[in-house]
C-alpha cells in the first residue's frame, strides 16, 4: 500500500486505488497498471504492471476496508501495541516519519474503527 498512499493524508485515495487500479482489473481477467506514489516529489511517478493470474498479497493500512472484501481471499490483523508500532517506525524511517507519526495514527485509528477491521480479520497475529 506504501507506493499507492498519496503523501501522509492518502490513505483513502490509497483504498481508491486499490481498488481501481489493480483489484478491479485482475478480478477482470485484466492487467493490474498503476502509478507508483514518490514521497519524495509528492507526485505520481512511474507506472507498474501486474499480469492478471495467481496470487496477489497486499499489506498495508487500507486493505481491510469493506469495499475491498469481495477481492479478498482472508483478512490478516497483525496485532502490536502503539507503542512499540511507533517504536518501529522510528527506528526504520527515523526523522522521515518522526513529524507526520500523530497524523498518520490518527488516520489509521479512524480507518480502523470505521471499517470495524480487527473484528473482521480472519486470522489475527501477535508480532510483538
Amino acid at each position: 500500500m506504501d507506493d499507492l498512499y498519496t503523501g501522509w493524508d492518502g490513505l483513502l485515495p490509497g483504498v481508491t486505488a486499490l481498488r481501481e487500479w489493480i483489484l478491479e482489473p485482475l478480478a477482470a481477467g485484466e492487467p493490474a497498471v498503476w502509478r507508483r506514489w514518490d514521497w519524495t516529489a509528492g507526485a505520481y511517478a512511474e507506472e507498474h504492471r501486474v499480469p492478471p493470474g495467481g496470487w496477489l498479497i497486499v499489506e498495508g493500512v487500507g486493505t481491510g476496508a469493506r469495499v475491498l472484501t469481495p477481492y479478498l481471499i482472508g483478512l490478516v490483523w497483525l496485532v502490536c501495541p502503539t507503542a512499540e508500532r511507533k517504536r518501529r517506525a522510528l527506528a526504520r524511517d527515523g526523522a522521515t516519519y518522526a513529524p507526520h507519526w500523530d497524523r498518520w495514527a490518527g488516520q489509521e485509528a479512524a480507518f480502523h474503527t470505521a471499517e470495524q477491521v480487527r473484528d473482521r480479520a480472519d486470522l489475527l497475529i501477535e508480532t510483538c
